[in-house]
């Protein structure tokens, strides 16, 4: 098994049997390659999207049998570039289908509505609209690592950036069903 790190596709390069079909396939696609006369082969996947992809690669020639290997590659980003790729949806845009920007990366700032025994350590509702005079309004969920959210409470303000992950449904107090987008946040910042 190899490793590769930091990339957002794979080239890879390597020998076999003469004119062994190469088969190499991952959650983004699949690749189907013949070795040349002396066995060499290239094989293209990607674009990959953040963190881990499993490419397996199957090597296959008549009377040889089949031969493999899964390279794993990391995909990351650096936090500046990560924050400077955000996108600042309006709200009404984002709650009107939030399945439909699921990956999108967004920046918020706004006010915490509820972080409490109901939401978890892992969770909080943000109101993210200002509507003057220190009311805010239009929620999203909020998945947070808690030890990022250590010094977030009710009422404080924060600027979040993350993954849209879609519509998150929930129900209140009085029973009612409410739907909020819901934001899976990989950097935080407190004021």
């Amino acid at each position: 098994m190899w490793s590769i790190a930091d990339t957002d596709s794979v080239d890879i390069t390597g020998t076999s049997q003469p004119g062994a079909a190469i088969h190499a396939f991952s959650t983004v696609g699949t690749a189907l390659v013949q070795a040349d006369s002396v066995g060499q082969f290239d094989v293209h996947l990607g674009p990959f999207p953040l963190g881990d992809t499993n490419v397996d690669i199957t090597a296959t020639a008549a009377g040889y049998g089949n031969a493999g290997a899964t390279v794993t590659v990391h995909r990351t980003i650096s936090p500046d570039k990560y924050k400077s790729s955000a996108a600042s949806i309006p709200y009404v845009q984002l709650i009107k289908d939030p399945d439909s920007f699921k990956g999108r990366i967004v920046t918020y700032r706004g006010k915490v509505f509820q972080y409490d025994s109901a939401t978890t350590t892992s969770h909080f509702l943000l109101s993210v609209t200002d509507k003057g005079y220190g009311f805010w309004d239009d929620n999203v969920l909020v998945d947070v690592d808690p030890a990022i959210a250590q010094n977030v409470f009710k009422d404080t303000m924060v600027t979040i950036c993350g993954e849209v992950v879609g519509a998150y449904s929930y129900t209140n107090t009085l029973g009612g069903k409410i739907s909020v987008p819901e934001i899976n946040v990989r950097y935080l910042a407190v004021g």
